[in-house]
């Protein structure tokens, strides 16, 4: 029987040409560093996965209070951290935190800018000398501080006379005074989400029986390429960072197989444009270093319709394209996240996009005005608002919301009308609640950019009805549902900048 067992190294291999089991996804062991994330301690979500070498615009996080957390094995019970600028924590306290919560002003790169670099350990027990301890790991991180939007006026001060009687009797406050303690800040308290319970128990029990039909599914593969439709792979990433829970890494690899591996790479990145979807495997790129995913984002951006630089842009004029241009946008970006150089053609893209929601509310020379079609360009928009600071995009944007809520949402069934007018002989003006959460996070970031009540209160009522009344026992409608809400909680939690 000894003669049959093969090392260790070629078992693991061999694994890899196993089918993919769910259930053993990720399991605890005591040999892989830590992963290393970029969380918000307002909401408690994870916003970025750290990489060694990863630049982050703090601009894309404003108002979030910045944390790195160590994502241990549940093998162990501390972990030791220690960082460039000569600060160290121990911590047996999850989630496992660089910066302890209520010491904010210790978090100078996350705060200002600049390079940290994060070294950490696990540790068996309590991290002391000699204790035991999973492979030490560290990243160096980039952050480059965000444009001060709102710079403080300088107002000079009253004149005051030497000989003023309310100079001469002030008297030095003592050091230990209250007067001279540092001002706690006030918590932000956020008002809660309504449907929240049900989009969390939608989110677990409709996303396991999608994923068990990936993962169970036909080889082939052209039959169920159908279910990765709006990205399913990056939906499952959320799910998994959401919950916690590892065994979703089943689902993201079984849509990553079906998309990546059996349509994106046999076309060579050549698909139509309302078929382009790279987060997904820009993350995984982020999360695991897969050279394979890095190399498909390179060919979606290069390669998919529209996307080439040679193509016309005045192909893309007509808001009839506004999905095309919104897509190619996105993955241009997604690009730039994995290391690609910015694209010149962004910039071109970027205009035409705020040409289509011109055309939508403000000269109206559109036909039809889809609610989708709106949402996928805000979706685009706001991305390269986070990547550019573009100041066009929060007028243009406040303008489509403001048009899109006054011209196509129905307020006695909780959702936008897929049109506003009849178009080619179907029914384009019943309301759509499956489509809510491609709409709602615009609102959402709408309220955090501004503090303005009716983005939140709108932004409610479309999260809700598409919770309460969205199709998402299929897969396509579900990935719709997930794919953009994620970032609707986040941004929804957050204080609001003004």
């Amino acid at each position: 029987m000894r003669s049959l067992i093969a090392p260790v190294l070629l078992f693991a291999m061999c694994l890899s040409l196993l089918p993919v089991d769910v259930s053993a996804q990720n399991q605890p062991d005591n040999t892989s560093p830590p992963a290393l994330w970029l969380v918000d301690d307002n909401s408690g979500s994870r916003l970025q996965r750290l990489y060694d070498g990863a630049r982050i615009t703090l601009s894309t996080y404003r108002g979030a209070s910045l944390n790195v957390a160590a994502q241990a094995s549940s093998a162990f019970d501390a972990v030791h951290f220690r960082s460039s600028d000569g600060y160290s924590r121990s911590t047996t306290r999850r989630p496992f935190l660089l910066f302890s919560r209520h010491r904010p002003l210790d978090r100078g790169a996350l705060r200002q800018g600049g390079t940290l670099k994060v070294s950490v350990k696990t540790c068996i027990g309590t991290c002391r000398r000699g204790s035991a301890s999973s492979l030490q790991d560290s990243v160096t991180v980039t952050f480059i501080p965000e444009a001060n939007i709102n710079p403080p006026i300088n107002v000079p001060p009253s004149p005051t006379s030497l000989n003023s009687p309310t100079k001469a009797l002030a008297s030095p406050t003592p050091l230990n005074s209250p007067t001279n303690a540092l001002p706690r800040p006030t918590p932000y308290i956020p008002v809660a989400i309504p449907g929240m319970s049900n989009w969390e128990q939608k989110m677990v029990t409709d996303g396991r029986n999608h994923c068990a039909a990936l993962v169970n599914g036909s080889k082939q593969g052209q039959s169920l390429l159908a279910n990765t439709y709006y990205d399913a792979q990056r939906v499952f990433q959320q799910i998994r960072d959401y919950t916690g829970d590892s065994s979703w890494q089943g689902c993201v690899d079984a849509a990553e197989r079906q998309y990546r591996d059996l349509y994106v790479v046999p076309n060579s990145g050549m698909i139509p444009a309302y078929w382009n979807f790279s987060s997904g495997m820009t993350h995984d790129f982020i999360e695991t270093r897969d050279s394979i995913s890095y190399d498909t984002v390179g060919l979606l951006a290069n390669n998919a319709a529209f996307a080439p630089d040679p193509t016309p842009i005045e192909n893309l004029q007509d808001w009839e394209y506004s999905r095309e241009t919104a897509l190619t946008m996105l993955t241009y970006l997604e690009a730039e996240k994995a290391g690609y150089p910015r694209r010149a053609r962004l910039l071109l893209l970027a205009n035409t996009a705020l040409d289509h929601l011109q055309q939508w509310f403000v000269t109206r020379e559109a036909k039809y005005v889809k609610s989708f079609m709106v949402g996928i360009t805000m979706n685009a928009l706001i991305e390269y608002y986070n990547s550019t600071g573009d100041v066009r995009v929060i007028p243009a944007i406040t303008t489509a919301l403001d048009g899109l809520w006054a011209l196509n949402w129905v307020e006695s069934s909780r959702a936008f009308k897929y049109s506003d007018v009849q178009n080619r002989g179907d029914e384009p003006t019943t309301p759509a609640p499956d489509l809510n959460q491609i709409i709602a996070p615009a609102f959402a970031w709408m309220y955090f950019q501004t503090g303005k009540i009716r983005f939140r209160d709108r932004g409610d009522k479309i999260f809700q009805g598409g919770v309460d009344l969205g199709y998402s026992a299929g897969a396509k409608q579900f990935n719709q549902l997930y794919r953009w809400s994620f970032d609707y909680v986040r941004w929804r939690s957050l204080k609001p900048l003004r």
